[in-house]
């Protein structure tokens, strides 16, 4: 797959948690759009989790999932926001464009 825009944080000391944007189908699980997917280590990196995709529309949505950012506050807990850009028919829906989402997680990226 196509994966851009890695954002890479550490929650607490030996964890990380990695969001990207990737156009991998996943299985031909999602679409070739480019979806949000998050993985997190928690032994210092040395193996990470299976690849979970954040964008609860993945399966049958046809925008962009772009822009990615992840954030970690004094506690650990995980915010990503990204940006969903309407593609193909959902761009000519009335009101379709750019709409921003959000994800957060307060298990140091194992569940959001």
């Amino acid at each position: 797959g196509d994966d851009t825009n890695v954002q890479v944080v550490s929650p607490r000391p030996g964890y990380f948690a990695a969001v990207w944007t990737s156009r991998d189908s996943l299985g031909n699980w999602v679409g070739t759009d480019a979806d949000l997917v998050a993985s997190y280590s928690s032994d210092s990196g040395t193996t990470w989790s299976v690849p979970r995709v954040l964008n609860g529309n993945a399966a049958f949505d046809s925008s962009d999932d772009v822009d990615v950012t992840i954030a970690v506050d004094e506690q650990g807990r995980l915010q990503v926001a990204w940006t969903a850009e309407a593609q193909g028919r959902e761009l000519r829906r009335a009101g379709a464009g750019s709409r921003l989402h959000g994800s957060n997680s307060l298990d140091f990226g194992q569940t959001w």
